[in-house]
């Protein structure tokens, strides 16, 4: 997809049409889900403008960094439910109708690129440049082993969170029967399977420089922990087993934590940019081969602004789901201030998620819309009438049971929506590592 410039009065139509659907802070949303959260609608135009003319401030920033096609198909994505903008985005900018590509396909082109290089080894000159940049390369691989490391600690992990703890407790205290003393052995045997795949993943060549500075010694007490509960139970002593699966919960759950921050912090450092640059020094060398890596370092710069754009988008979702359990806690117990204490924070909510809904998900991920936040809406508005009669029992009134009933079958819907994204990123995280395991072929043919 190359860089759309549109002639002048294209860009007056295009930008009318966004302003007249995306407010100021919509419009500073998208961009950040754009270009990632390094830029700020401030630094572009002012909230006191018309929207058209901070649109239109919007459209010359994406045309000005090279990404209006991207920049339009998030406000189309956005707004997807608005046939006159989508029938004039076919009309001026049909290319972003698809829209971001697909990270799988830009890794692809890049890998096709390597081998290109990989090929054009055979010849001194190309060989003794890419011998001037082995050492940028191989930082840029270890880079990018970095994160695969984060996250092949994560997907460990996740064998042994548990979900219900308060079951797997459960099943804890009455071991002396046979069902729930297997289901305590089964989950032990899961941590002390899991701490084995760990330290295979650490002890691998070149692991320790890779994750040097990163504190392992949760392992060793994942480990230890684990030993506790197998004694426990081969001792038929509840009490240690009961220790022992809190500690392991406890451990589990605060480096999943981590190792989370760990994954998203290497990504948006992936150093994408820098093997373009090195493949134009190496290209350098032949023409040919130069050639051959055109679209690969074309690829490598829309694979970044993708990848940023997901995880802007991700890390948005997460705040919606951090929002959402704030107001569910709200629900929980609701007091005499529910109306306040949800329009302080649903309204928010409710944007951020219309917002991002779509973004980076199949149509078959997306599980709320505008009509279920209306819904919410709805039942509000039935709270706020209902307290207003002085007879109104707030703990029984069908118009709270209501709510509630609504509220959670969004929340769960919402977080859905969530873990999709989040599962389709790991899978993008898991396309991007084929370009370290090209750069380490390269590496070992270049002396």
């Amino acid at each position: 997809m190359g860089v759309v410039t549109l002639p002048p009065q294209s860009v007056i139509s295009i930008s009318n049409a966004i302003g007249d659907l995306c407010t100021f802070r919509e419009l500073g949303d998208l961009m950040q889900i754009c270009y990632g959260t390094s830029v700020a609608i401030t630094g572009v135009s002012f909230a006191e403008q018309p929207r058209r003319k901070v649109a239109r401030d919007c459209v010359d920033w994406a045309q000005k960094c090279g990404i209006l096609t991207n920049f339009v198909a998030i406000v189309l994505h956005a707004k997807n439910d608005n046939t006159a903008f989508r029938d004039l985005v076919t009309q001026l900018i049909p290319d972003a109708l698809t829209a971001p590509p697909s990270v799988a396909s830009q890794v692809g082109t890049v890998v096709s690129g390597l081998d290109s290089l990989a090929a054009y080894l055979a010849k001194d000159e190309v060989r003794k440049k890419a011998g001037i940049s082995k050492q940028r390369l191989a930082e840029i691989g270890q880079r990018i082993n970095l994160l695969a490391a984060y996250k092949g600690l994560h997907d460990s992990l996740h064998h042994i969170q548990i979900n219900h703890t308060r079951i797997l407790l459960q099943a804890v205290a009455s071991m002396d029967n046979p069902i729930s003393y297997e289901t305590v052995q089964v989950y032990i045997s899961q941590v002390r399977a899991t701490v084995i795949a760990i330290r295979t993943q650490i002890a691998r060549p070149g692991a320790d420089e890779i994750l040097a500075g990163l504190d392992l010694s949760w392992v060793d007490d994942l480990e230890s922990s684990s030993q506790r509960c197998q004694e426990g139970l081969e001792a038929d002593r509840p009490g240690p087993v009961l220790i022992a699966i809190r500690q392991i919960a406890s451990i589990s759950d605060s480096q999943s934590v981590q190792l989370n921050k760990g994954i998203f912090d290497a990504a948006t450092k992936l150093p994408l940019p820098e093997l373009a640059s090195a493949l134009v020094e190496i290209g350098a060398a032949d023409t040919g081969l130069l050639a051959a890596l055109d679209e690969a370092i074309v690829a490598l710069g829309a694979l970044q602004r993708s990848l940023m754009s997901r995880i802007a988008t991700h890390n948005r979702l997460q705040k919606v789901e951090q929002n959402l359990s704030i107001l569910a806690s709200c629900l929980d117990d609701p007091g005499v201030l529910i109306v306040d204490e949800i329009a302080a924070l649903w309204p928010e909510t409710r944007a951020m998620l219309l917002n991002l809904a779509v973004l980076g998900l199949e149509r078959a991920d997306l599980t709320v819309d505008a009509e279920d936040c209306d819904k919410i809406d709805a039942c509000l508005q039935d709270v706020e009438i209902a307290q207003r009669d002085t007879a109104f029992n707030l703990k029984s009134a069908p118009a709270i049971r209501a709510l509630q009933r609504s509220f959670s079958g969004f929340q769960k819907n919402a977080s859905a929506q969530f873990f999709a994204l989040d599962s389709r990123l790991k899978a993008d995280f898991d396309s991007v590592f084929q370009i370290s395991d090209r750069l380490r072929s390269i590496l070992g043919a270049v002396p």
